[in-house]
């Protein structure tokens, strides 16, 4: 392969879907000139944000930065004004500068380093984030796993990798000589996004790109390569948004066999870099806490936990992401599309988890929810830790109720109490227990309420009317799980899993007063509940199955990917009758409590009582794309 095809402008890399779901990888040229026609299919949310970084630097140095925020504004509303054309063509003129191999400038490369002794190279299947560039020192194994197949990589790959690296790399001191590597080898230097939360738009490339870009009328100088910075051991500061979007925490470098593929890499410390800051160049979808700094990963406990996101959202200052959104939407009155909230956390040893987490619309723009979001939030802290602690969960559920968003503080206290009995069945129902429920849920240390009561949702007490029976459904499974008087019958639901002709008492239960044709759908729903909760703690769910399957997988292939999920998914789709699909959901629902993961329950029993072509498509729908349920409308049945 050639020098020439290992240019990002020209050599496919990106991995896309255009708007009938086909894939494809094409170049960044490509990618950029028909952003709009296009969404990013990257298999991993850090490697998505990372792309998305790239691109966004790359518009920043064609020079079409919004100079203002009625710029900004505009543009947002409408993708298309974007001269998608001129970015496609600046990226052309300047492949030289994102060159993978250039032998003096490599992309995000230290070309220094072929100065250092070729076995001090690690072979590029280590390039999996957990290798450093000293011999038998896996320094970066505090990072993250992205093991490749083969031996050698392909420069599209190895590119990805990188661009993922240079944006997420976690510190740790790598005991190299400077007289091997250079000054400044050994300081430990992690990327501005490690550890943290940031911002992404979901939608179109042209509208992710959009919503990203924002007001910089002087985005200052981008170094597509390396650069040393001041003396080993200082913090520099970023001189602009092109210096802070394409700031190298690590110094790389990758050599390529004859056939063009990359088959060696070293890795070494960087530079240090100034800590992000609200309004600090390249921290503008940085999520950031009351006192200014980035808020960590770890804020979010759950893969749906929305209460800290949401809260910030509405909290963040001048000069972040969410503010320019803000005032875009006040401008122009176009709201913006859902927010994806992505991050890793670590402990500097190894990766905790990945959190990508989707914040609805209306999260964005409903004013309720900022009232909402900080006294779930406030909440939190208080009982952070106590056996009577609000669950992240729950907390999930009431934000997404927009009667909890617009009611008074008495009755937020009511619903976040019921919420709460359900979420912790084990929870003591005493006069005690409840008053200081009471007590801590509306911050009035001396408030005693003799209604207490009937705040518990229980088998017993009425719950509020719902108006589908999928609500229903799930309300009543919830309820014989929050009474200790019906625990028992969870165990008997279990035994459908092998036979829904089994009678017994909780039959009764679970199909009480339904029409004859949900029956079914009842039972099935209730054997897969009780097959969950023997296995994870956690009842609540907001993600329809399908959409939660394209997790399941390992490695680098999830979902669609992953083979053995694939296969499950074409047994479910290929099934025409409802009983004939609990044997592959069991397998399903008790792989995802293994893994930490509830479905919605409600959603499940509505899809089972309607198990027709339509569903059938909306399930593939679901699996095979990533594009947002509620945009999931008109679906095709996948090819």
């Amino acid at each position: 392969m050639s020098i020439e095809t290992s240019s990002l402008a020209h050599q496919p890399w990106v991995q896309v879907r255009d708007l009938s779901g086909q894939r494809s990888v094409v170049s960044g040229c490509t990618a950029l000139e028909k952003a709009d026609n296009f969404v990013l299919d990257a298999a991993d949310p850090l490697e998505h944000a990372a792309i998305v970084r790239f691109l966004v630097a790359v518009i920043c140095a064609a020079g079409l930065s919004p100079a203002s925020e009625n710029e900004y504004g505009h543009r947002c509303a409408d993708a298309s004004s974007m001269d998608w054309g001129k970015a496609a063509q600046w990226l052309g003129d300047h492949a030289g500068d994102v060159d993978l191999l250039d032998p003096q400038r490599p992309l995000f490369q230290d070309a220094t380093l072929h100065e250092v002794p070729r076995p001090r190279a690690l072979p590029a299947r280590y390039l999996d984030l957990t290798a450093a560039g000293a011999m038998g020192r896996p320094l970066l194994a505090d990072h993250r796993h992205l093991h490749a197949e083969l031996p050698a990589l392909s420069p599209a790959r190895a590119a990805v990798l990188l661009l993922t690296q240079q944006m997420w790399a976690v510190g740790g001191r790598l005991r190299c000589s400077d007289a091997v590597y250079g000054p400044g080898s050994n300081y430990s230097s992690a990327a501005a996004a490690c550890g943290k939360l940031i911002w992404l738009a979901q939608g179109t490339l042209a509208t992710v790109l959009s919503w990203r870009t924002v007001p910089t009328p002087s985005p200052g100088i981008a170094n597509w390569t390396y650069r040393a910075r001041g003396s080993p051991g200082q913090r520099d500061e970023p001189t602009g948004e092109l210096d802070a979007l394409t700031w190298m925490p690590r110094r790389v470098l990758f050599t390529s066999d004859s056939d063009g593929l990359i088959d060696r890499a070293h890795f070494t410390q960087g530079w240090h870099r100034a800590a992000a800051m609200p309004g600090r160049p390249g921290s503008a979808d940085l999520l950031f806490t009351d006192s200014g700094k980035p808020l960590p990963c770890t804020a979010l406990k759950t893969p749906d936990d929305l209460v800290p996101a949401v809260e910030r959202w509405w909290q963040a200052g001048e000069g972040s992401l969410p503010a320019h959104i803000r005032t875009a939407t006040r401008l122009t009155g176009c709201p913006p599309p859902a927010m994806r909230v992505i991050g890793i956390a670590t402990d500097r040893k190894k990766l905790l988890h990945i959190r990508d987490v989707t914040v609805p619309p209306d999260m964005l723009t409903d004013e309720s929810a900022e009232d909402a979001a900080r006294y779930l939030g406030t909440l939190r802290r208080k009982t952070d830790g106590r056996p009577l602690a609000l669950t992240d969960l729950s907390g999930t559920i009431l934000l997404t109720d927009p009667a909890f968003r617009h009611a008074d503080e008495r009755d937020r206290a009511h619903r976040a109490a019921r919420a709460h009995h359900v979420l912790a069945p084990t929870l003591r129902d005493t006069a005690v227990e409840r008053s200081r429920l009471y007590r801590v849920l509306t911050a009035c240390a001396k408030e005693k309420d003799p209604s207490m009561t009937s705040l518990f949702v229980t088998a017993q007490t009425s719950a509020p009317s719902v108006t589908t029976f999928g609500e229903q459904m799930e309300r009543r499974l919830h309820g014989i799980r929050a009474s200790e008087d019906n625990r028992e019958l969870l165990g008997q639901m279990r035994l459908w899993t092998s036979s829904l002709n089994t009678h017994n008492q909780a039959s009764e239960a679970v199909t009480r007063d339904l029409p004859a044709n949900y029956r079914d759908a009842a039972l099935l729903t209730a054997a897969l509940y009780a097959a969950h909760a023997q296995l994870h703690p956690q009842p609540f769910g907001r993600t329809p199955l399908p959409r939660l399957m394209r997790a399941f997988g390992n490695g680098q292939r999830y979902g669609p990917r992953h083979a053995p999920t694939e296969t499950l998914m074409k047994h479910l789709l290929a099934t025409t009758r409802p009983r004939l699909l609990l044997p592959t959901l069991t397998q399903l629902v008790r792989y995802a409590a293994a893994h930490e993961m509830t479905p919605s329950w409600s959603a499940l029993a509505e899809d089972l009582a309607a198990w027709n072509t339509a569903t059938r498509n909306q399930w593939a729908a679901m699996f095979y794309t990533s594009q947002p349920l509620n945009e999931l409308n008109q679906i095709g049945t996948h090819a």
